[in-house]
């Protein structure tokens, strides 16, 4: 998507949550999650970790959410 396509989605959104509406986005972009300052869900599968934006994309809400990636690689590079 383009800046401006961007730009248009994030106001969007934020008027929909000024009028008090929720909104439900599928976002893969940090940055853009931080400044629609929103309560985050993270899913792979299932539930993962919810909360306000600033607890759960922090360093260690990162390493908590990616730990079982680096678990299943070094299980693998044992195995080897």
């Amino acid at each position: 998507m383009d800046e401006q396509g961007v730009r248009y989605l994030e106001t969007l959104i934020t008027n929909c949550v000024e009028e008090k509406r929720t909104v439900i986005a599928v976002h893969h972009d940090v940055s853009a999650v931080r400044r629609l300052d929103a309560t985050v869900h993270v899913v792979n599968r299932r539930l993962v970790e919810n909360g306000r934006h600033d607890q759960v994309l922090n360093t260690n809400g990162i390493e908590r959410l990616f730990q079982h990636y680096s678990t299943s690689s070094q299980n693998q590079r044992e195995v080897a």
